[in-house]
Formats: structure tokens, C-alpha cells, sequence
């Protein structure tokens, strides 16, 4: 009779007279057979394993120590008592990945069924350690959660720089973070600022190093030139900063020009050693060539002084936009207040001023004065999935469940299909997946079927779709194998035609 089913690792013998503290049929238990002990067996049960309530006691058949002497299993096939087995249609419990695990996180044991030849058949419905991977549950079950998880680079999404990131497990959900901040652009063939475009804007100011007549200031990025010199642009070539290119070097002193004086040689004075007359006297402006009469700039006075020409006053020269000067063009090239560096993209320390994209902002003039410019940063708005802390609150994506979100399955933007379900990260058919039958983390084991959403463990499936039991004799499903139930007290004692 096989209605009952024994515990291959006590010495697959006959459950018959066996304490286990309750009965040992299917129903017995309160749960899923899928799931692991704990799950709800009836109170009088200890231990609940697929489907079947255990006493305390026979924990250690299951860890493979069949009859209790601390031995464990001698010959590695995961049953303590040996290979063979006595009784054709007799099952029990099986195990083949190591003893320890047996009973932790996914891991759960399987069954098999003796054969005519006396020999075990496979083992059918367990499930052994896995890899760990991001899903909030224990796979390797050592009974630790997404434990020391190696998720490696991902995509942001975003472009430029921004684009690569590193994956982050949280609560079980893969986040994609982003490893590089935008920042201001430079000529390195990079989308630096992240915005699209690369080395744009990265044509600075320049002027021949070794050469009189313009002095760098602001770290290189502008200049002070004397007299009509001026500087030049640096060209951005493939990633590659080209020489200067269309700069105004020193020239000869003319006198008598026609027209306002100016510093040709550079060097800051005006007509120098020019002859002139005692009444003589002429405009004068000493600033770069086309900056008189912008802006604030404005041409002075020069007069003749024993002969030659003396200092040009009242004349007004370019200086450098600030913010103390709103309104103004400061540095007479015909715009107001293009400040060196205003509306470049900057990011804010770490912990000052919010965090995530609010991090980042752009360098405007300090609302509460000052010439220098502050780090205005980016205001929080709704979270959307696209790889972002939109609402900077140090969460990327909270608010979307890369796992289980059918619209964003393993990643933003992913959609499964209409008749699948986000499993894991993956758009899986949970009639047909062994690993997710039915339901996300329901895994039938190895050797049985997914049909329909139920493991093959019936009598219309039995181990593998379609296959069905009891054709010519009656029978009964166990472990994934159709046995002739008629040799004990018939199919009429099967638990409900299934293990």
C-alpha cells in the first residue's frame, strides 16, 4: 500500500507506524507543497516539507542523517541508508545539493521512487542552491539575502558620461546609479555635461604663451590685454585642442593715425615718442580694437606734453563682467552680463543642497550679492523610472519595482508582453515556467513540468504535461512518476490523485 510515503533517508522503509507527529498526507499540511517549512503546517506539525508535517525529530533525516548517529550521508547521494531500496512504487524524500541546505531559503527536498530493479529513480521536484542573485530571496540558501551580490555596470540611460553606471541592490530591487556626475565641458572627445552634444563650447579664449600684450587671468580662461592685442580661439579638433587661432599680437607704434589714438606695440602707453606741437591734443584709447564706444567703454583725452604726447585720461577700458554689475557691459563686447562660466552646469558636494539630480544645478550670480558666482542647484520633481533621483530624496526609482513592474521589468522603460508576468526582473509565461509556475518564485523542481500554471505532480499531468496516469491500471502520481496503485488498498486510497 503506498498511500503513505516514506522517508528515503530512513532506510526507505514503509512510513507505517512512524511517529512524525501527524499524518503525513498532502493535505495534512496547510500550505503550498512548493514552499518551505514554516509556511503554516497545523499547529500539531513542527516542520512542513513538501508537503508533508515532520516532527522535530526527523529534521535530521532530511539533512541526510537518517537514523540519527550524527553520521550524515556516507556515499554523496543525498539519502543516508544506501543506494538500493527494497519495495517496487515505494518513495521517499531526496536531496542532492549539500545536507546543510536543505531545509533554507529556496532550497527545498524532492522525492523519488523505487523501481522494479530495487534501484532509486531520479529526483524529481527538488531545488538546490542557485547563484544569489538581486530578488530578496536566499538562492545560494546559506540563510542570508542578496548577500555579496555581483551585479556589475549597466546602462543609466542617460547620455554623454552619465550613461554608465554600476547596479545596486536594494530590498531585493536592482537599481542602475549612475558612477559619473555631469560636469563642465572639456575638449576630450566626452560628453562632459551630459547633454547630448560632445566638446561643445569648449573653444576658450586664447593667446600665444611667451608673447607681450595679453596677460591670462581667471585660470586661462580670459585675458588682459594692452592696446589693440587681443586674444584668439582655441579649437576644439576631435578631442584635441588645436593651436590659437585668429589672436592680435603687438605691432608698431603708429603716430598719427586719422583718427582715436591707440597703444599699438601694447605696452600700454599711447603715441609714445610721437612728436606733436604744444597745443596739440587728440582722443585717445588704449583698450582692445572694437571695444571704444560699448558698453561702458569709452575714449579719453591726450595732450601734447613737451613735445610728445603724455598719459591718456578719462578714457574708460573693459573689465570683467561681474555680478556686482547686473545690467552692464562690463567687458564692452556688446553683451550684458555674459559672466565667465554663468549657466554652466555644476554639482554640489556631497550633502549640501539636496541629493540625486538636485546635486546638480548651474552657476548663477549669488542672490544674496558677491561677485562670485554659487552653485544654484536643480529643483526636486516626481519620480518617473529613468535611472534618476528625480525627487532627490537618496532613492533612485523608489517609487517602481524593477522586479515585479510589468512595465519596467529588470529595467525602465522594458514592458512585458500581455500574457506575461515580471518575475525576477524577467517577463516570464507562468503557465509554462518551471521556475515561476503558476505564480513569481513558485519553482516545480527538477524533473517536473510547468502545465497550465500547477506543476505536473497529478494524475492528468503527471510529471510532464499531457502525461496521464491510470490508463490501464489504477494509478497514482508520485514524485513525478505514474505507480500502479492497485498494489495495497487501490486508487481510491491515492491522496486525491496526487503526491
Amino acid at each position: 500500500m503506498i498511500a503513505r510515503v516514506a522517508l528515503a533517508s530512513l532506510g526507505a522503509r514503509p512510513m507505517t507506524g512512524l511517529a512524525l507527529g501527524c499524518a503525513l498526507w498532502v493535505a495534512a499540511c496547510s500550505v503550498d507543497r512548493g514552499k518551505n517549512p514554516g509556511y503554516g503546517c497545523d499547529e500539531s506539525c513542527d516542520r512542513c516539507v513538501m508537503g508533508f508535517c515532520l516532527s522535530e525529530g526527523d529534521d535530521a533525516a532530511l539533512r541526510g542523517d537518517g537514523d540519527g548517529d550524527g553520521t550524515g550521508d556516507g556515499d554523496g547521494d543525498g539519502m543516508d541508508g544506501g543506494d538500493g531500496c527494497d519495495t517496487p512504487g515505494e518513495t521517499g524524500f531526496c536531496y542532492e545539493g549539500p545536507t546543510e541546505t536543505a531545509t533554507e531559503g529556496r532550497c527545498k527536498a524532492g522525492s523519488r521512487v523505487c523501481e522494479d530493479d530495487g534501484a532509486w529513480g531520479p529526483c524529481l521536484g527538488q531545488v538546490t542552491p542557485q547563484g544569489e542573485s538581486c530578488n530578496g530571496d536566499d538562492d545560494d540558501c546559506d540563510g542570508a539575502v542578496d548577500e555579496e551580490v555581483v551585479l556589475g555596470a549597466c546602462e543609466t540611460g542617460q547620455v554623454g558620461s552619465c550613461g554608465a553606471g554600476e547596479l545596486s541592490c536594494d530590498n531585493g530591487v536592482a537599481f542602475c546609479l549612475s558612477s559619473v556626475d555631469p560636469s563642465g565641458e572639456v575638449c576630450d572627445g566626452s560628453d562632459n555635461d551630459c547633454d547630448g552634444d560632445v566638446d561643445e563650447e569648449t573653444e576658450g579664449a586664447c593667446f600665444p604663451s611667451g608673447m607681450t600684450g595679453c596677460a591670462p587671468v581667471e585660470g586661462g580662461e580670459s585675458f588682459d590685454c594692452d592696446g589693440i592685442c587681443a586674444p584668439g580661439m582655441r579649437v576644439c579638433d576631435e578631442g584635441s585642442a588645436a593651436g590659437c587661432e585668429d589672436f592680435v599680437g603687438p605691432q608698431d607704434e603708429a603716430c598719427d593715425s586719422g583718427g582715436t589714438a591707440a597703444d599699438e606695440d601694447c605696452d600700454g602707453k599711447i603715441d609714445e615718442g610721437c612728436a606733436c606741437d604744444a597745443d596739440d591734443s587728440q582722443e585717445c584709447y588704449s583698450g582692445p580694437d572694437g571695444t571704444e564706444g560699448r558698453g561702458i567703454c569709452k575714449a579719453g583725452l591726450q595732450r601734447c606734453e613737451g613735445g610728445t604726447y603724455g598719459e591718456c585720461t578719462g578714457q574708460t577700458m573693459p573689465r570683467a563682467e561681474s555680478c556686482q554689475n547686473e545690467g552692464q557691459d562690463d567687458d564692452c563686447d556688446g553683451e550684458d552680463d555674459n559672466i565667465v562660466g554663468r549657466g554652466e552646469p555644476c554639482v554640489l558636494g556631497s550633502g549640501v543642497g539636496g541629493s540625486g539630480t538636485c546635486r546638480d544645478g548651474t552657476l548663477e550670480c549669488d542672490v544674496n550679492g558677491g561677485a562670485a558666482l554659487v552653485c544654484v542647484p536643480r529643483q526636486p520633481e516626481d519620480e518617473i523610472c529613468n535611472g534618476f533621483n528625480d525627487d532627490c530624496d537618496n532613492a533612485t526609482d523608489e517609487d517602481f519595482n524593477l522586479n515585479s513592474d510589468p512595465n519596467n521589468c529588470g529595467e525602465c522603460g522594458r514592458a512585458c508582453e500581455a500574457d506575461q508576468v515580471c518575475c525576477e526582473g524577467d517577463c516570464v509565461d507562468t503557465l509554462r515556467s518551471g521556475e515561476h509556475c503558476g505564480r513569481c518564485g513558485e519553482s516545480c523542481g527538477d524533473g517536473i513540468e510547468c502545465c497550465d500554471g500547477e506543476c505536473a505532480t497529478t494524475v492528468e499531468h503527471c510529471g510532464t504535461c499531457d502525461n496521464v496516469c491510470g490508463d490501464f491500471l489504477p494509478s497514482c502520481c508520485v514524485a513525478g512518476m505514474c505507480i500502479n496503485a492497485s498494489i495495497g488498498g487501490g486508487a481510491d486510497e491515492c491522496p486525491g490523485g496526487t503526491l
